[in-house]
């Protein structure tokens, strides 16, 4: 791969920033949506996909990868629930009033 440095910091940086956004549940759809994706394209750049079925391989297959990028592609769908800081950020008056409006308008979504 070109650059590897780079590419570490990216995933790097991608994991950590989904797994932040989605336990908190702050920006819970983009967040979901960049893991989801993020996942999809290290299999398929790590040549998972041409490995096979069986994560249990010695070198992995794709399955269990698809697993969970389904799973969090979920949350992309669903959103972050009742006690989300997405939610919690879009019933509270002063956040209303210092946040921009694109910020509403993916919290509202």
């Amino acid at each position: 791969m070109p650059m590897p440095a780079m590419q570490v910091a990216l995933a790097g940086s991608v994991e950590i920033i989904s797994a932040i956004g989605l336990t908190l549940g702050l920006f819970t759809r983009p967040v979901a949506l960049l893991g989801s994706v993020y996942l999809l394209m290290s299999m398929l750049l790590g040549g998972h996909f041409k490995i096979g079925y069986v994560w249990a391989l010695p070198d992995g297959g794709y399955e269990f990868g698809v697993f969970w990028a389904a799973m969090v592609a979920v949350f992309a769908v669903l959103g972050g629930g009742p006690n989300s800081t997405d939610r919690q950020l879009s019933r509270s008056e002063p956040a209303r009033r210092l946040l921009p409006s694109f910020v509403w308008k993916v919290l509202a979504s």
